[in-house]
């Protein structure tokens, strides 16, 4: 539990999270909309707090730190942009 009982370090990480992808967006002409980025942020986080976990993703089983790059993956097989994924990877 990264940031069980405190609450200013998550929001720092969210604040730092946050001015990088707007920087991102900002230079590289991205989308407005940077939820995507920032869940990958937090999902990025995770898996490396996490490491030791499984997780099924479709037909594949994979670990956590791998996460946020196998739902990139699945992201560039369904036809989506892979910069906003990367903004927060």
């Amino acid at each position: 539990m990264a940031f069980r009982n405190r609450p200013a370090d998550f929001l720092w990480l969210l604040l730092c999270g946050a001015g990088m992808v707007l920087m991102f967006a900002y230079f590289f002409d991205t989308s407005l909309f940077m939820s995507g980025s920032m869940i990958d942020i937090m999902l990025y986080v995770w898996g490396r707090r996490n490491s030791h976990a499984r997780l099924n993703v479709l037909f594949l089983t994979v670990r956590a730190p791998y996460l946020p790059y196998v739902l990139a993956f699945v992201a560039l097989v369904m036809g989506a942009s892979l910069q906003d994924q990367f903004n927060g990877i």
